[in-house]
């Protein structure tokens, strides 16, 4: 079933919305969730919460791009968990060691208060992003969007894992600067 069908499904609040989303995109939900969350439970908890999210949402919202929109839903509830499942102690997860390598970037904790800038952060870096080559893009999305392990990556893009560390290194020092440019640094 194409996208558009499924979308009219959950404005019409129809269960079949969900089975089809399912069906459609599982395996991509499945695999955002676990590249945070290793453990099988949890990972089946992001993905149940994504689609109830997108069950909830899409009454007032109609994506554009139904993968997209998934992806990030997906990749917010299983953040969520994360965060609660470490409040107390950090574990060693892709998650954490991706956040860790931007860390060193990006500006200190969001607040609510903060919520514009967080917008006009999130402006600068879609920018920055435009402006790398798509294969550099990709690199970095995969990394700090998706989650994906140095090892996944390399073997994703057929690059050696030294070459992949290099060059996110670079790319942090790109978006390092360009942060600097805007005055976020």
């Amino acid at each position: 079933m194409d996208d558009e069908k499924i979308i009219e499904l959950y404005w019409l609040r129809k269960e079949k919305a969900v089975s089809e989303t399912k069906n459609k995109y599982g395996r991509l939900i499945a695999h955002i969730v676990r590249q945070i969350l290793p453990s099988a439970e949890d990972g089946e908890e992001a993905e149940n919460d994504t689609y109830l999210r997108v069950w909830n949402a899409i009454p007032t919202d109609r994506p554009k791009k139904f993968m997209a929109y998934l992806s990030k839903i997906a990749r917010r509830a299983a953040v969520d968990i994360y965060r609660r499942l470490t409040a107390e102690k950090r574990g060693g997860s892709e998650y954490a060691v991706a956040i860790e390598e931007l860390s060193e970037i990006l500006p200190a904790a969001i607040t609510p208060e903060k919520e514009f800038e967080t917008a006009e952060l999130a402006k600068v870096i879609d920018a920055f992003l435009e402006t790398l080559r798509p294969s550099d893009r990709k690199l970095f999305v995969k990394r700090y969007f998706y989650n994906a392990s140095i090892r996944q990556i390399s073997v994703d893009l057929t690059m050696t894992e030294s070459n992949v560390k290099t060059t996110l290194f670079r790319l942090r020092q790109k978006l390092k600067d360009n942060l600097s440019e805007e005055g976020y640094l």
